[in-house]
C-alpha cells in the first residue's frame, strides 16, 4: 500500500501554523525588549541619584571647616581623601559642591591645599549627577544645653539652633547634620520634576540631656 502524499491544502495549513507560531515568537521577543529598555530607562535615573548619594555619603562625613555660598546653593569645605594618585591631591583637601548652571550637573571641585592654604593648581572636578534645575543646602545646629562654655570660645560666633540656610566658617563647632534639596527636569520614564531630598551626618555629635529630679 502506498503512503498518501500530503495535499496542497495540508501544506498550506502547515504554513499558516508555522507562521503563527513565528509571529507569536517574534511578538514575545519584542515585548520582552522593549520591557527591558523601558525598565533600563526607569533605573537609570535612580542609579545615576544612588551614586551621588554613595559618593557624598563618603564625603561629607570627613569634611571640617563647612562654609555655604551664594545664598546657601555652594558648599566649600575641607576634608581628608585619603591616597590619590596626584599627591598634591591627597590628604587634606579643599572641595566645593555647586550646581554648574551652564550644563545642570551637580559638581564636586577640588584643589589642594599645602600647608593649610588652598592652592589654585592642579584642581579635579567629578561630575556627581545631570539634569539638575536647583540645589539647595540646610545645616542643622542641635541644642545642648549641658554644654559648659569655654572661656576660650566666648565672643564666638554661634549658629542658630535648628535648621537654617547657610554656615560660615566663623562658627565654633560644625552642623550636626547637613541636608541637600535637588530638583531635576524630567527624563526618561519620569515625565514631571523630582526634588531628591538627602541627610548627611557629620562628626559634629548630637548630645541631649536631661536633669535628673
Amino acid at each position: 500500500m502506498r503512503k498518501r502524499s500530503m495535499t496542497l491544502i495540508e501544506i498550506f495549513l502547515a504554513f499558516i501554523l508555522f507562521s503563527i507560531l513565528l509571529t507569536s515568537l517574534f511578538f514575545s521577543y519584542h515585548y520582552a525588549t522593549r520591557s527591558k529598555a523601558k525598565l533600563h530607562k526607569l533605573k537609570s535615573p535612580l542609579q545615576e541619584e544612588r551614586y551621588a548619594s554613595q559618593r557624598l555619603q563618603k564625603i561629607l562625613p570627613k569634611a571640617t571647616h563647612f562654609t555655604s555660598t551664594r545664598e546657601g546653593k555652594n558648599l566649600s569645605f575641607r576634608f581628608d581623601r585619603g591616597i590619590w594618585k596626584d599627591p598634591l591631591l591627597s590628604e587634606e583637601v579643599l572641595a566645593t559642591i555647586f550646581l554648574d548652571e551652564n550644563s545642570g550637573q551637580l559638581t564636586l571641585s577640588i584643589w589642594p591645599c599645602e600647608g593649610g592654604e588652598p592652592l589654585t593648581e592642579p584642581s579635579q572636578t567629578i561630575p556627581l549627577l545631570d539634569h539638575v534645575t536647583h540645589l539647595f543646602w540646610e545645616y542643622y545646629s542641635p541644642p545642648n544645653p549641658a554644654k559648659p562654655v569655654d572661656p576660650k570660645q566666648v565672643g564666638d560666633l554661634s549658629p542658630q539652633q535648628g535648621w537654617q540656610p547657610t554656615w560660615s566658617a566663623r562658627y565654633s563647632h560644625l552642623p550636626s547634620l547637613i541636608k541637600l534639596e535637588i530638583t531635576r527636569e524630567p527624563m526618561g520614564e519620569f515625565t514631571d520634576e523630582r526634588t531628591l531630598s538627602y541627610l548627611f551626618a557629620t562628626n559634629e555629635p548630637i548630645l541631649y540631656t536631661k536633669e535628673l529630679p
